[in-house]
């Protein structure tokens, strides 16, 4: 009877010895192919394109030098639509009845260029040093208000 149990002891044992061998296997395996998905590069959403327009302008002072009173000073201000979607010019506002400014009323498409024209009469200004702000609105992504500047000096008329 002893010899019986100390039997199926001995059966038992090898039975739970052999299943844990396989389980390890199972397991190692389980590990081989976590590995080899591991190995390749993770999955990343490709990354949003952002819509945006912003405008860039080549120079936001121009300086028209010494002009004598009575002359009509002409001022081009160059800009490109340095984003990915069409940029519209709302209003351009000079800041006084001196100076008039004509824009694109279109759409400027991304990567697209454009002037603003801007002309100072010298003849509603005074003479010396002037300073003259055109204010600029537009969809940009960042800001909606530009500022551009003309300056120079008015000396007094030819004759």
């Amino acid at each position: 009877m002893k010899s019986l149990r100390y039997l199926s002891i001995l059966a038992f044992s090898g039975c739970v010895f052999f299943a844990s061998c396989n389980s390890n296997n199972d397991k190692a395996g389980e590990a081989d192919s976590l590995q080899t998905t591991q190995d390749a590069p993770p999955m990343q959403p490709e990354p949003a394109v952002i819509e945006k327009t912003t405008l860039s302008f080549k120079d936001t002072l121009i300086d028209f030098g010494v002009k004598p009173q009575g002359e009509v000073v002409k001022l081009v201000y160059k800009f490109k639509n340095t984003g990915n979607k069409p940029l519209i010019i709302t209003d351009v506002a000079p800041s006084c009845g001196c100076t008039v400014a004509d824009y694109p009323k279109q759409p400027i498409a991304p990567g697209g260029e454009g002037e603003i024209v801007a002309e100072f009469d010298t003849n509603r200004s005074d003479k010396g040093t002037v300073q003259k702000l055109i204010t600029v609105r537009a969809n940009d992504a960042t800001r909606n208000e530009f500022h551009l500047l003309l300056q120079g000096t008015v000396t007094e008329p030819k004759y």
